[in-house]
């Protein structure tokens, strides 16, 4: 039996210690990471497995690898937060945050419900061509509750068109010198009833093999030191919304954190947002659509919400202000 356990124990191990050290190399071995919360289960398993059998040296390695692959969902997350209610502090940001998906034939029932939703801000990622030219050419936020906009560009094989749409006046910042940073970043001052804020979005493409992959790895690792350059010249607290292709154990989600990043998704709410059209049960889908969030904000309540025609859940998180 202890012949047994072990067995079971180092395959885990290496899925680990793999996952932590080539990641950022291995597309394979990366794509591994948006399992990890499964495969804590299974490690929890084994421990229990072990403590019923009284082997205390395997016991303690198990916890320890628990410890390890628990580490990067931990890392900075909120455990519990309710569901945003009707009535909200006088400091809070609402903000949703929604891959609205290009193909979606019923994008125009879907931004309606998206525009009856009590938030400040609204981020629009993969918008439909027919949505993209009503916003720009039609005028169909005049109006609304959300009559400023501003957008972020296609760019080939690099990043989806995108939209942040605002109740309160914005203003689009600059990014740096670099010409492909500033398409491939959007980031905008929001001038707020409860004081200025900043708000970004990150979407690099999915990653359908390990070219696409890096690159997008590398749109992920330029935009997050923008962030950090943004949060230092404007001093105001920033949320983004994002659709990172990548689970929260994975590279890109570490990437974030290790610029001081936080994922507002509390711990314990379970389910994913990504795919919600394929037959999967929410508890093995994979969180890749949340709002992150830097100093000077805290997360109150979060919600996920449908999306009509996109296979991504939304994100409807509510921050105040500290």
């Amino acid at each position: 039996m202890g012949l047994v356990l072990w067995g079971v124990l180092l395959p885990l191990v290496l899925l680990v210690a793999l996952g932590w050290m080539l990641s950022d190399r291995v597309f394979v071995i990366d794509m591994m990471g948006a399992a990890q919360m499964h495969l804590c289960w299974g490690v929890l398993l084994v421990l229990l497995i072990g403590l019923a059998l009284r082997r205390w040296r395997f016991t303690a390695c198990v916890l320890v690898l628990l410890g390890c692959a628990l580490y990067p969902l931990l890392s900075g997350r909120t455990l519990m937060l309710p569901k945003p209610e009707i009535t909200r502090g006088d400091r809070s940001i609402r903000i949703v945050s929604v891959n609205i998906n290009p193909e979606n034939e019923s994008w125009d029932d879907a931004l309606s419900r998206l525009l009856e939703i009590d938030a400040d801000v609204i981020v629009l990622i993969e918008v439909p061509p027919e949505l993209n030219r009503s916003i720009k050419n039609r005028g169909i936020l005049d109006g609304t509750d959300f009559p400023y906009w501003t957008q972020r560009y296609w760019v080939e094989r690099q990043t989806s068109p995108c939209f942040v749409l605002s109740r309160w006046p914005i203003k689009k910042l600059d990014t740096g010198g670099d010409p492909i940073m500033n398409q491939n970043a959007l980031h905008v001052l929001v001038d707020g009833p409860q004081g200025a804020f900043v708000v970004g979005l990150l979407h690099p493409l999915s990653p359908r093999g390990n070219g696409r992959w890096t690159l997008g790895n590398a749109v992920i690792e330029m935009q997050a030191d923008v962030i950090v350059e943004t949060i230092k010249r404007t001093k105001l607290p920033m949320l983004i919304g994002a659709d990172l292709n990548s689970a929260p154990a994975q590279y890109r989600s570490r990437v974030l954190r290790e610029h001081g990043l936080r994922q507002s998704k509390p711990l314990l709410r379970m389910g994913g947002s990504f795919p919600t059209n394929a037959g999967v049960p929410g508890p093995l889908r994979v969180q890749i659509d949340d709002v992150w969030y830097a100093p000077g904000v805290r997360p109150v309540a979060w919600e996920s919400i449908e999306i009509i025609g996109s296979d991504h859940d939304g994100v409807f998180a509510e921050f105040m202000l500290d």
